[in-house]
């Protein structure tokens, strides 16, 4: 049932029954592991591990659902839900951010999303790094670096707050320093082996390129 938005409001409201206990329910939309079970329905999957959530106020959340037939292939499409930067610092005043807004155990549940449809990306950027799909490409290079070597990870569709976040996750895998330029993360030393284990947990399919 989709009840007519409050004069000025902007918005809607949609009430959808459950034919089961209030508590499942609220398992279902809090517990990682129910959640990426169905939330994708038939049509689309979210890896387990790309989502966590921290259910209180002000806590964030993160997932990646790839949807259509293709699925992870270059025509199919993937949308992420993670924290907006800004939310960090103030949930509250950034409402795009995967922040959960309000709470109330097995009662109510207020959260918001960011990023939405990558296709729908405004930076060209990342547009042209979605065009690849999810067939992210990882080098080793050593040209121009004075013989020391580099691990760099291209065609990831994130924007730079998303590359950073990875980026991180990289360093603290491999115990190194690393950075993120023009859309390319780069990492200290050669660790293809390890970024690859951790681009296929996030879901990518990573290929092995030059070097």
């Amino acid at each position: 049932m989709t009840e007519p938005p409050s004069p000025g409001t902007g918005g809607f409201t949609t009430t959808r029954v459950f034919d089961a206990p209030r508590e499942r329910v609220w398992q279902e939309w809090t517990e990682p592991e129910r959640f990426a079970d169905w939330f994708g329905g038939a049509e689309c999957e979210v890896p387990l591990s790309t989502v966590s959530m921290d259910v209180r106020p002000g806590g964030q959340w993160r997932a990646r659902m790839f949807c259509g037939p293709e699925r992870r292939s270059s025509r199919g499409s993937t949308i992420a839900w993670r924290t907006h930067p800004a939310a960090r610092e103030d949930p509250v005043r950034d409402a795009r951010a995967g922040t959960v807004i309000a709470m109330k155990r097995d009662s109510r549940l207020v959260y918001s999303t960011t990023d939405g449809d990558m296709r729908k990306a405004r930076d060209p950027g990342l547009k042209e790094r979605r065009a690849d799909g999810n067939r992210v490409k990882v080098r080793r290079e050593v040209a121009g670096r004075r013989g020391k070597a580099v691990t760099t990870v291209s065609g990831v569709p994130l924007d730079d707050a998303g590359l950073k976040e990875l980026a991180g996750k990289f360093k603290k895998r491999c115990g190194v320093g690393g950075s993120v330029k023009n859309g390319v993360v780069e990492i200290q030393g050669d660790h293809r082996d390890v970024v690859v284990e951790i681009l296929r947990a996030e879901g990518y399919t990573p290929v092995l390129a030059g070097g």
